[in-house]
């Protein structure tokens, strides 16, 4: 890409799994600057500093888990438009219903 860094889009991964990290960055490195975090304060720390223009979570992850991460964004005003695209391996019923 021949777009300097400042313009190019940030993604944010919230993954646990740094075999997950490592595929989103190798998908979307290409035409993004992808950042990652293993945990929700990482992730809260790095929406706050930089200029992040989507933020993918992980729906299972251990302490504060995506779900919680995002309802914490969705109630910090500055942060309420900010995209969100949820990743998980879950399947059933109830876990559509929920996230």
């Amino acid at each position: 890409m021949s777009a300097s860094s400042s313009q190019v889009p940030t993604i944010l991964a919230v993954d646990d799994s740094v075999v997950m990290q490592e595929l989103v960055k190798q998908a979307l490195s290409k035409e993004f600057r992808v950042l990652v975090t293993d945990n929700a304060v990482d992730a809260l720390s790095t929406i706050y500093h930089e200029q992040v223009a989507v933020l993918l979570l992980d729906v299972s992850m251990p302490g504060i888990d995506g779900l919680e991460l995002c309802r914490t964004v969705r109630s910090l005003p500055q942060f309420q438009n900010l995209p969100i695209v949820m990743l998980t391996a879950r399947d059933g019923a109830f876990d559509k219903v929920q996230g």
